[in-house]
């Protein structure tokens, strides 16, 4: 009898606490569901992850066999990936392991929501707009998006989540064309700020045209732009829409000569007038001139970033 209930005080020490039971079946916690998200939406590697509330460390992920790894899943209680190989394995809260299996790549968890992804969540997101639509609470940082869908055209890049509702997606001149005009979509709008992280921002009114890095023209939008968080007249006076450069790029505005708001991007009045510059610069006078007290009107590093409003 001595024996029989050591060896029952023995299960009972060693026996899961509902604490650990609702790690291995079930809905992850929170922190777990988090990375699930980042993985499902990011793609090609979480290459975002650390941009959510809680950075997928680097030894979590060798932890992990395909997207599941050790942690509860769809697939069962190896995970969505699982570490049985192939389609059987063990029984977990959805049946058979996933069909992932040991060293299951990331596409592997792509049709499994059981951290609360909706169906329609991309395996590569668009654009940083569409990341925040599916997760809200996504930081500022670095993201993996594709125009387009398509590997080719994928490419990491900063995604501003906060400034005037956030989901910018920034764009250099490495980004052609057409992947900017795509990621501005039909209309949309465009932002500089003085760095990616700052707070200092000009925002343009919704426009259609067609995306130039090198034109050989300027391309005006009048209206109301916002400075820093407030409206701003700007129109389309034809002040610098006569210099003759290749380096336009975006869109601008200006209210004529002198000290009025205008921003000029591609081209700025030092060190000679109509200087003819490049895709960070821009000149610009008055409200517009935004980052700080040297050269304020001839900035040269300027950050830019597309949103569509659609």
């Amino acid at each position: 009898m001595e024996r029989i209930g050591h060896r029952t005080n023995r299960r009972a020490r060693f026996a899961p606490k509902p604490a650990q039971v609702s790690r291995r079946i079930g809905r992850p916690p929170t922190a777990d569901r988090q990375r699930l998200v980042c993985l499902l939406v990011i793609g090609l590697g979480g290459a975002a992850c650390g941009s959510v509330s809680e950075p997928l460390r680097a030894d979590a992920r060798s932890q992990s066999t395909g997207t599941g790894g050790m942690s509860a899943g769809v697939g069962g209680a190896s995970g969505v990936g699982g570490m049985s190989s192939g389609t059987g394995g063990g029984p977990g809260t959805g049946g058979a392991v996933g069909t992932g299996g040991q060293g299951g790549a990331v596409g592997g968890a792509s049709g499994q929501h059981d951290a609360g992804v909706p169906d329609s969540a991309p395996a590569v997101p668009s654009d940083c707009r569409a990341i925040l639509q599916v997760l809200p609470s996504a930081l500022s940082g670095l993201y993996t998006i594709s125009p387009t869908g398509a590997t080719a055209d994928a490419f990491q890049t900063f995604c501003d989540m906060t400034t005037d509702g956030g989901g910018w997606t920034k764009v250099t001149k490495s980004v052609p064309d057409a992947l900017v005009t795509r990621l501005r979509g039909s209309t949309g709008r465009q932002m500089i700020k003085c760095t990616d992280e700052g707070t200092g921002h000009i925002i343009s009114p919704a426009f259609g045209s067609e995306w130039k890095w090198a034109a050989t023209a300027p391309t005006q939008v009048p209206g109301t732009w916002i400075v820093n968080g407030a409206p701003q007249t700007c129109g389309n006076d034809p002040e610098y829409t006569t210099v003759t450069c290749g380096t336009w790029w975006g869109v601008g505005c200006g209210n004529g000569p002198g000290i009025t708001n205008k921003l000029f991007p591609g081209v700025l009045d030092q060190p000679s007038p109509y200087y003819c510059a490049d895709s960070t610069s821009a000149h610009t006078n008055l409200a517009f001139s935004i980052c700080g007290s040297t050269g304020p009107f001839n900035y040269r590093s300027y950050s830019v970033f597309v949103r569509s409003d659609q």
